[in-house]
C-alpha cells in the first residue's frame, strides 16, 4: 500500500548490524515498543490493485502507479535540494498526493460498504420479487476489483483538483521530525466537523521525507521551504498520526505526548486552529 521507495526517506539513520534501511514502525496502541521493520516488506499487500479482466490479470494499475512513484522520485531530487519547483515537479507531485489518498484502506473501505450494501439490497430485491440475479451478481463481481478501480477511475481527477489547488512545501530541523504512516494523507478543515478537499478552507498534507512537508491549500499563498518550528511539527504530526489507522513510522523512534491528542479531529487544538497560524 505504502511505496518503498516513499518509506526509505525514514530509514533509522543509526541502524544496528544487520538492519540497514530499516524504519521504525510504531503501533497507535502500543506506542512504547516500537519495531524495526524492512520497507521492503512493510506496507505491502500482494495483488491489491490487480484487476480481472477476461478471466486473466490486468496490471494496467500498477503500471501506473509504477510510473506516479518514478515521476516522485524525479520530482522530490529537486525538493531536496530546495530547488524551485517546475510546473512538471508539481503535477508529478500531484498525482503521487492522489495516489496515496486513494490506494490505501480509507477511501476504497468506503466504497467497498457501499458497494456491499448495494450488493445486500439488490440481492434482497431480487429474492423478494422472484427477478434473476444479475444485477447482484454484477455488483458482487465488482468486489474484489474496488480498490484497484478506486485508484484507476478516480487517480486523475483527484490530481487533477490538487493541481489546481496552491501547493506548499514546509520544512524542519526538528530532531524528530514529521512521521509518516499507513495513511499518509490528511485532509482537515480547521473548526469543521466534516473535512473534504473541495472545501475553501482545507489543508492538506502528505509527509514527503522527515524533513519536508507538503502542503496543499485553496488559499494560502505557495511557500517553498519555509521552515516550520517544533510546536507546528508536533501539530502537524499528530494531524498525521491520528489519521492513521493502525501504525506510523517514527524516523528515529521517538514519540511525544503532543503527537497523542484525542483522534477525534474536532476535538483537538489543530483541527481548530490553521496550520500556519504558528510558523
Amino acid at each position: 500500500m505504502i511505496p518503498r521507495r516513499y518509506l526509505a526517506a525514514w530509514a533509522y539513520p543509526n541502524p544496528p548490524a544487520g538492519k540497514k534501511g530499516t524504519i521504525w514502525v510504531i503501533q497507535k496502541r502500543d506506542i512504547r515498543n516500537p519495531e524495526l521493520k524492512s520497507p521492503k516488506k512493510y506496507f505491502r499487500e500482494k495483488d491489491r490493485y490487480t484487476l480481472s479482466w477476461l478471466g486473466g490479470r490486468d496490471l494496467a494499475v500498477e503500471n501506473s502507479l509504477g510510473m506516479v512513484e518514478a515521476w516522485f522520485g524525479e520530482a522530490f531530487a529537486n525538493v531536496q535540494a530546495h530547488n524551485p519547483l517546475t510546473g512538471h515537479d508539481r503535477v508529478k507531485i500531484a498525482f503521487f498526493t492522489a495516489a496515496m489518498m486513494l490506494r490505501t484502506n480509507h477511501i476504497p473501505s468506503i466504497l467497498a460498504d457501499v458497494l456491499g450494501t448495494n450488493h445486500w439490497q439488490s440481492a434482497s430485491l431480487e429474492k423478494e420479487e422472484g427477478l434473476d440475479s444479475s444485477s447482484s451478481d454484477a455488483l458482487k463481481a465488482k468486489l474484489p476489483d474496488v480498490t484497484g478501480d478506486t485508484v484507476g477511475n478516480g487517480l486523475i481527477m483527484t490530481a487533477g483538483m490538487l493541481v489546481r489547488m496552491k501547493l506548499s512545501i514546509f520544512v524542519t530541523d526538528d530532531e524528530a521530525g514529521f512521521v509518516t504512516g499507513d495513511e499518509p494523507c490528511y485532509v482537515c478543515v480547521p473548526g469543521a466537523w466534516n473535512s473534504y478537499p473541495g472545501h475553501p478552507d482545507v489543508e492538506l498534507t502528505i509527509p514527503l521525507s522527515p524533513r519536508h512537508m507538503a502542503f496543499y491549500s485553496w488559499k494560502l499563498a505557495p511557500m517553498l521551504y519555509a521552515p516550520w518550528d517544533r510546536e507546528t511539527v508536533d501539530r502537524v504530526n499528530s494531524r498525521t498520526i491520528a489519521g492513521c489507522k493502525t501504525e506510523f513510522v517514527s524516523w528515529k523512534g521517538t514519540t511525544r505526548p503532543e503527537w497523542f491528542i484525542a483522534d477525534f479531529p474536532s476535538a483537538r487544538p489543530d483541527a481548530s486552529t490553521p496550520m500556519t497560524a504558528s510558523r
